[in-house]
């Protein structure tokens, strides 16, 4: 099907607004602008991103009162971010009625839409849109690139566990689903259509250098993301300080809510190089130079259950070598192309660590062209979005019969 507008739920911004706002993911960001601009261009049409502003609630962040805005990233595609009260249950009330003020406003102006496709079930446009799609019979997809973790009741995570069956119980409702983790499939018992879907690679950021071999790099473990301890910072930070090999440094890039403590080891350990946020152009040469790449995201954590470590991906492509627990769908999907641990202890880390930077150096080079082969054929954003261009199509089809 070509020339499909489609309505989008999600928290797509500019990249300018995404590098300033410490709320927002720049990897989510980046998957939803390139699958979004990858999609126009293999359907055409147009596309609708209706896209709360990410913010920490007030008191926390102090705006009470979020304005609306409207960007346009091309002709096809435009941003609207709907006005909110920025507190508690207000925030989910005013984004409900904000937002499907802004999806007939978005039907009127280009059309009523094929899909309906959601980034996330944010309960703030999740709600409107479930019932924008049950007035209109228009279908509606979800990608569950995460979902919250369910777990004891306390008094002070009662508003986060019900979110989170809301969240699953709205997530049943849609007509197909694209998670990033089989998991969600099987624990929600999802029996309508549905693809695994991971984030995507742009070619061209790759393409235009080669990888450098292991003699030509320095004795760097690179570690990029949000520096928390779901995502590993914390048992990557203790592995460390037991490795043997002296001459090993640790760069880590991100923010997060462990920053200030990278920051004071980096201080005082001056093995640990703390990089700070950078730029994308910037990580990419980092990438390049580093003897070996570490994703310690622990599969123990609840909240790693759903959701998948997008830097994998390009970490792979960059050429050089993965150290990698098994988080999410890695074993299966990616286990042949990195070097997988499955024992998510410091000790453990730390010696597949000193053993890695051991390796024979062509070895690590061919382990490395591998991966980089694998994810630049079979994980660019052209291939994959073909295959969720495919998906639409066949649920839009099905709804309509």
């Amino acid at each position: 099907m070509t020339g499909s507008n489609l309505l989008f739920f999600g928290s797509l911004m500019v990249p300018e607004e995404c590098q300033t706002n410490s709320c927002s993911s720049f990897s989510a960001n980046r998957f939803q602008y390139e699958l979004l601009m990858n999609l126009l261009r293999i359907r055409g049409g147009r596309i609708s991103a209706i896209c709360p502003i990410p913010l920490y609630s007030f008191p926390l962040i102090p705006r009470l009162l979020v304005r609306g805005s409207k960007r346009s990233l091309n002709q096809e595609l435009q941003i609207l971010s709907p006005p909110f009260v920025n507190w508690g249950p207000l925030k989910i009330a005013s984004l409900t009625l904000s937002v499907a003020y802004l999806a007939v406003l978005a039907g009127l102006q280009w059309g009523r839409p094929q899909a309906i496709v959601l980034y996330n079930p944010y309960l703030g446009f999740t709600i409107p849109a479930l019932i924008l799609s049950r007035l209109f019979r228009i279908p509606i997809i979800g990608i569950i690139a995460d979902l919250g973790p369910i777990k004891r009741l306390t008094l002070s995570s009662m508003l986060r566990q019900m979110d989170a069956h809301m969240q699953r119980w709205f997530t049943r409702r849609f007509d197909g689903i694209l998670p990033f983790s089989i998991h969600t499939v099987h624990d929600l018992a999802f029996s309508k259509p549905s693809m695994r879907l991971d984030p995507g690679v742009s070619i061209s950021d790759f393409q235009r250098w080669e990888p450098c071999e292991s003699v030509q790099c320095e004795r760097i473990l690179l570690f990029s993301g949000t520096l928390t301890t779901d995502n590993g910072t914390r048992l990557l930070l203790d592995a460390f300080v037991k490795t043997k090999d002296p001459a090993i440094q640790l760069w880590i890039s991100g923010r997060g809510a462990m920053q200030s403590e990278v920051e004071a080891l980096a201080k005082q350990d001056p093995r640990i190089r703390y990089l700070g946020f950078l730029e994308r152009v910037e990580l990419l040469s980092i990438l390049k130079r580093s003897l070996l790449l570490v994703n310690p995201r622990p599969p123990s954590s609840p909240e790693n259950r759903y959701n998948f470590p997008s830097k994998i991906i390009e970490y792979l492509a960059s050429g050089r070598p993965v150290i990698s627990l098994a988080s999410g769908d890695i074993a299966q999907e990616y286990g042949d192309h990195l070097i997988l641990l499955k024992d998510e202890t410091p000790e453990a880390l730390a010696r597949v660590i000193d053993d890695s930077f051991r390796r024979n150096p062509q070895e690590l080079d061919q382990l490395g062209k591998q991966g980089r082969m694998y994810v630049l054929s079979e994980k660019n954003w052209n291939v994959l979005a073909h295959k969720v261009s495919c998906f639409l199509d066949s649920v839009i089809n099905s709804k309509r019969r």
